[in-house]
């Protein structure tokens, strides 16, 4: 999405975005019942989601923050770069540009190594 210019661009990109949302949401629901004693799971399912939703405001805040007093700034500071400009375009919007490729990176490379730690707890039979 950082590179999406048109806006049938941005939206193909939050279709793929949202593609695997499913498969993640029942991973995380075979990791947690499989793994939480059935009188523990109520209590860990409220406390997920109060930190799941919770983090939803301050997220944004903090992300429009970014946008507005770094990455703008430093999109005009060092935008004329062919390269910058290149990959996130000059003037208005290219900071939030560099702010969706900033929150990509750094997304996918947490799901890379929590996804390494997690490989303790996959599937087993004899769990059951």
């Amino acid at each position: 999405m950082a590179y999406a210019r048109e806006p049938l661009l941005c939206c193909a990109g939050q279709v793929i975005g949202w593609l695997l949302v499913p498969v993640m949401s029942t991973n995380e629901e075979v990791l947690l019942r499989s793994s939480i004693p059935v009188e523990l799971q109520g209590r860990v399912y409220a406390c997920r989601n109060i930190l799941q939703f919770f983090t939803i405001p301050i997220g944004m805040f903090f992300g429009g923050f970014m946008v507005d007093n770094v990455c703008e700034p430093f999109m005009v500071r060092y935008g004329h770069s062919s390269y910058l400009n290149m990959l996130f375009g000059f003037g208005k919007g290219s900071g939030a540009a560099l702010m969706m490729f900033i929150l990509g990176v750094s997304g996918s490379l947490i799901c890379i190594i929590m996804g390494r730690k997690l490989k303790r707890y996959q599937y087993r039979e004899d769990m059951l």
